[in-house]
């Protein structure tokens, strides 16, 4: 209501978002005098047209909120220049969170990693019950993918980055700050050591590196038998050969240095140069995908161990 009385001043509307709309709601009203905007209560159970257009528009609010609403876009009433892009239309906004809003989805995609259904269900509810005390227990999916988006955003709270951090706090004293040693070992304590070097974890390196190669095989033998896809002996050896690398510092890696505890996995192109069937298709997705989830998975384990091990030591020190 403040703001159609203050309709004549075109230096607020020209400063709001969506504002092309509230110049033609402005415009019909000029136009239409006769046009009356009456205050309704909302949320009421009363069965007079008010409230019963007024609960309509509620509900159309809703949908627009969850799946957008399709309405032609009032061109006449745009500022002279106005932004346009194919993806977000147009940009009746500040550009600079139009940039931001990009960026935001940018990272959201590059952490979409992985098979489809951890991407779509980033942390499952599996139910309405509080979670346990350790979350790789209530659900290790949901644990694996968080320990992933920490890492991918750089805050996962290794010793060495709670050192870092500790260290730039003034009213830290020396003694108080944190060591930014592993939990297991004297080697500096980060992500890369953790999941890749660390010698504590090795045999649990070992087993999952196991079943990625098995995982590999039964993949291939389904390929070749259910689908009948024909692969040259050096395709299956180099296919066998990049299993061996995923967890580990390789040939198969770019720069020779492992990415799996980040969640890629290495490329196949030199594999397959020419990707012309569908059976072929399917064999790259389902390795990447297996190859991908018991990468993640593992790194899940293994930082679950090591807050396990942070919060004994923590405890027998007194600090907690």
């Amino acid at each position: 209501m403040r703001l159609l009385d203050e309709a004549a001043s075109t230096t607020r509307i020209d400063k709001m978002h969506g504002r092309s709309w509230y110049r033609l709601l402005f415009d019909l009203i000029n136009k239409k005098r006769h046009i009356v905007v009456e205050w309704v209560r909302a949320h009421t159970d009363d069965t007079n047209l008010e409230s019963i257009m007024n609960d309509e528009a509620d509900k159309i609010a809703k949908k627009a909120h969850i799946s957008g609403l399709e309405l032609d876009w009032p061109t006449m009433y745009l500022d002279k220049y106005t932004l346009y892009s194919a993806e977000h239309g147009y940009v009746e906004y500040s550009p600079a969170t139009l940039i931001e809003r990009s960026f935001n989805e940018h990272a959201v995609q590059s952490l979409s990693f992985g098979t489809r259904e951890m991407v779509d269900h980033r942390i499952p509810k599996t139910s309405n019950i509080a979670p346990p005390k350790w979350l790789y227990t209530y659900s290790t999916k949901a644990y694996s993918v968080q320990v992933q988006a920490c890492i991918r955003s750089h805050t996962l709270n290794t010793n060495w980055r709670r050192h870092q951090r500790e260290s730039k706090d003034k009213r830290k004293e020396p003694h108080e700050i944190a060591s930014p040693n592993c939990e297991f070992c004297d080697e500096v304590e980060t992500e890369r050591h953790l999941f890749v070097d660390c010698k504590h974890f090795a045999s649990t390196r070992s087993k999952t590196s196991k079943e990625i190669k098995q995982l590999t095989q039964k993949a291939i033998q389904k390929a070749e038998e259910d689908e009948e896809l024909a692969l040259a002996d050096n395709q299956h050896e180099l296919l066998c050969y990049t299993a061996t690398q995923i967890l580990t510092d390789g040939s198969s890696w770019n720069d020779d240095e492992c990415r799996s505890w980040m969640g890629f996995t290495p490329s196949t192109d030199h594999i397959f140069e020419h990707r012309d069937n569908i059976a072929q298709a399917k064999l790259i997705k389902r390795l990447h995908d297996g190859w991908h989830y018991a990468a993640v998975r593992m790194v899940g384990y293994i930082w679950g161990a090591r807050q396990q091990q942070n919060w004994r030591r923590r405890k027998a020190a007194g600090e907690i």
